[in-house]
Parts: C-alpha cells; sequence; structure tokens
C-alpha cells in the first residue's frame, strides 16, 4: 500500500496562526496574504480550499490508500479539521494536531485532548514559534507527553539554527520512544541539510520526501537535483528511515499529485519502493494506533 507521509487538509479555508500574518482563502488558489494576493493552489481550486474528500479523490487517482494529515503555518491551525477526517476515514487517514511547544504543560494538556479525540501526531514547525528551544523545560513537557502517549512528533525545523541538529538528537536521545519525521528531507539545498538529514541514523528518527519539488523547481520537473539528494540519503541512511510524502495541496502548483510520487519512485529500486512509498510510513502508523 501507497502512504502519503505529508498531506494537508484547509476544508474551511487558509486562517492565522496566533500571532502569525493575517491570511484568508479568497478563491481560485488565491490566498490574501495581510493585503496581497498570493498563489498557494493551482487556478482550479476555486474556492481555495482543500477538504477531506477532495484529499481523497487526489489519493484515489495516484493510488495512494492511506495519508498523514499534517498541519501547516501557511493553512492556519486544522485540529479540529483533522480530528474530524480522522473519525470519519479512520482506515484512510492518521491525524496530527499542532500546539505551541513553548506553553509548556498547558499545551502538553491540550495535545492529550486532542489524543482522545484520535490524534496520534504532532507537526511543530519551528520557524513558526520564535524563541522556541527544542531542550527548554517548557518544550519538554510537550515532547514528554509524546513520548507517553505513543504520538509521532513531526518536525519542520529552522535550518538558520544549530538547534535544527543538536537540539533534535539531543530529543531523540532522551525520547527514544518517541518516533520523529523531519520534514522535507532537512531542507536541501539549504546549509546544513546533509547533517539534519543524517540524523536519521538515530534509531528513532525517520526523513520525509515532502516538498522536495518546490525546493529544486529552478529545473522543473523531473527534478534531478532532488533525485540526487534522495539518493543520497538512501545510501546514507537506508530506505528504512525514509518516508514518501507530497506536501499538496500547496505543492501541487509545482507538479501534479500523481508526478510527486512518480518522480520519487524513478529513483528506487523494488525493495526501496516497498519501505520508502509505504512500508515504513505503516509501521509507524501501526505503533502509533497501538499505543492508544
Amino acid at each position: 500500500m501507497t502512504v502519503d507521509a505529508h498531506l494537508h487538509l484547509c476544508p474551511r479555508g487558509v486562517s492565522s496562526m496566533p500571532g502569525g500574518p493575517l491570511r484568508r482563502s479568497v478563491g481560485y488558489g488565491f490566498v490574501d496574504l495581510e493585503g496581497s494576493r498570493v498563489r498557494y493552489f493551482p487556478p482550479s481550486f476555486y474556492d481555495s480550499k482543500f477538504s477531506p474528500d477532495m484529499a481523497l479523490a487526489f489519493m484515489d487517482w495516484a493510488e495512494v490508500g492511506r495519508a498523514f494529515l499534517l498541519q501547516g503555518a501557511m493553512y492556519g491551525p486544522q485540529n479540529e479539521e483533522v480530528a474530524q477526517a480522522v473519525w470519519k476515514w479512520p482506515e484512510r487517514f492518521l491525524g496530527f494536531a499542532t500546539v505551541d511547544p513553548r506553553k509548556g504543560e498547558g499545551s502538553a494538556r491540550e495535545l492529550e485532548l486532542w489524543h482522545r479525540h484520535g490524534i496520534r501526531g504532532l507537526k511543530v514547525e519551528v520557524p513558526g514559534f520564535p524563541g522556541m528551544s527544542m531542550g527548554g523545560e517548557r518544550e519538554r513537557e510537550v515532547w514528554a507527553k509524546c513520548a507517553e502517549l505513543g504520538i509521532v512528533l513531526a518536525l519542520h525545523l529552522d535550518p538558520s539554527s544549530p538547534e535544527a541538529t543538536d537540539g533534535v538528537r539531543a530529543v531523540a536521545e532522551e525520547f527514544p520512544e518517541m518516533d520523529i519525521i523531519i520534514c522535507h528531507l532537512g531542507l536541501p539545498p539549504k546549509e546544513g541539510w546533509k547533517e539534519r538529514a543524517l540524523l536519521a541514523k538515530l534509531p528513532n528518527v525517520y526523513l520525509g520526501l515532502s516538498g522536495l519539488p518546490a525546493l529544486y523547481s529552478h529545473k522543473g520537473y523531473p527534478y534531478p537535483g532532488a533525485k540526487e539528494a534522495i539518493r543520497w540519503t538512501l545510501e546514507k541512511v537506508g530506505p528504512e528511515k525514509v518516508l514518501w510524502g507530497s506536501d499538496a495541496p500547496s505543492i501541487l502548483t509545482y507538479c501534479t499529485y500523481p508526478q510527486t510520487l512518480e518522480f520519487v519512485s524513478e529513483v528506487l529500486d523494488g525493495r526501496e519502493s516497498e519501505l520508502v512509498l509505504g512500508g515504513n510510513a505503516l509501521s509507524l502508523w501501526s505503533r502509533a494506533t497501538r499505543a492508544s
């Protein structure tokens, strides 16, 4: 079974993160970002929304069986929407919430509440939480709650911070029972991405291949630079630690949904395909749901 380990929802449209820039959907793929029209989606997204039904239609088109529903700062908080999708389609979606790690115990309690509503992951976009420290006392309360509940932690790192490597390594070693996904392959080709990717040598750290068409868009499909990065990663950490993810719907301004899968598939041999395109994600899914 193929699993998309990085998919987003915004069924009621794009909104703003607390304290973040003002965003709202205005139609035909555009979002109003503090007074400027910014293209988030293809023009066919007439209402600039992405519902679970629409996500499933895209998945079925590419023969993708399941998906991890992650949060993203560019979409605004979608905790309730993700929980509703998981409740309605538990066999298709594994849901990730977002909470503010800087709020410590309060966010840990909020995460526990979402866990009761079927959420099994936490997505943290580190650049969206200024002053956040992976090793901070308050943040550690949130990581400890993830470990206690068997929640998968997905991290979009800040490549400008040394914590993008050292901080993640410290958390992974302190909480070995917590599975961690580093999104977007550690953000290549930005400086230090290989050091971030090598964190997947730790037993509980995985790498997501999401968003690479955007990071390597300058040469267009089929993204030869991205393929080189994937091949390097597979050789260094092994296919057992790598997950395919699309980063839809915003990635659809760069390529079609099936193409997000096809260009990655072209790099993989048979065993690698089995693991990277679904097997590894299914193992994480099984552990996260079994822990509940």
